[in-house]
């Protein structure tokens, strides 16, 4: 997985960057767009504060917890 870890997953953008920290490692964040018509929903969704060695593995966590957001919501 490479940057800008974005994806269209059923309508939605889910956007997964993690954040480096200071000290090493990598917390995962995820917000969420939903587009209809002239109108834009955005959503910032907790996924925890579990710190990840690398960078792939928050985004992968981000990912995730977008996905099952989504279809909670379908």
């Amino acid at each position: 997985m490479t940057e800008p870890f974005v994806e269209t997953y059923r309508g939605h953008e889910l956007r997964f960057a993690p954040t480096p920290l200071v000290g090493g490692g990598f917390v995962a964040r995820l917000q969420v767009s939903h587009c209809f018509g002239a109108h834009r929903d955005e959503f910032t969704v907790d996924v925890g504060a579990v710190v990840f060695e690398a960078q792939d593995q928050a985004a992968l966590h981000a990912r995730r917890i977008g996905r099952t957001w989504v279809d909670d919501r379908q």
